[in-house]
């Protein structure tokens, strides 16, 4: 299995809030390589994706927050302001279609504009980041359950993991 040697320095200078991506073509996210152009669809390879959005003053003073991207074909880098909120690589099992859910750290968003870098790079055929527009989100962490049946990722990857209509006696 390929491995991934590390964002390039290209992308390192890319993840940091000053950089200059005024020349940079504009696409729409979630989306698959063969997308943003012809020549995207063949090649297998890095692409940083940067996004500016803008934070509420309560929501940046909550103490953890989670960035939910959905699953990027197939390894990534995750910057929020200029520092890596995660990672996923080719030692994590299923990482092509691993959902992405980042904690970003206390401090690290603030009220306004905050930078969100992606950058995935893709090992095999099409590449994908996201699935759907809803997958991408930032949202307060789900708290532990408390009868301890599911993890809180575990639901979220079934829709009626816990519907009470699917309890049996046998």
């Amino acid at each position: 299995k390929p491995a991934d040697t590390g964002p390039s320095p290209a992308a390192l200078a890319a993840a940091k809030p000053g950089f200059d991506d005024s020349s940079w073509q504009q696409c729409v996210l979630p989306g698959t390589w063969s997308r943003f152009g012809q020549d995207w669809a063949s090649q297998d390879g890095e692409a940083v994706f940067r996004r500016t959005i803008t934070v509420s003053a309560g929501l940046a003073a909550r103490p953890e927050l989670v960035l939910e991207l959905g699953p990027i074909d197939d390894v990534d880098t995750v910057w929020v302001n200029g520092v890596e909120v995660g990672r996923t690589s080719t030692d994590q099992p299923e990482f092509w279609k691993r959902p992405r859910i980042y904690r970003i750290p206390p401090g690290v968003l603030k009220a306004g504009p905050n930078l969100i870098v992606i950058r995935a790079l893709d090992l095999f055929a099409d590449g994908q980041v996201g699935e759907t527009p809803q997958g991408f989100r930032l949202r307060a962490p789900l708290p532990p359950r408390a009868d301890g049946w599911y993890h809180p990722d575990e639901e979220k990857r079934h829709e009626v993991a816990d519907d009470p209509h699917r309890y049996y006696r046998w």
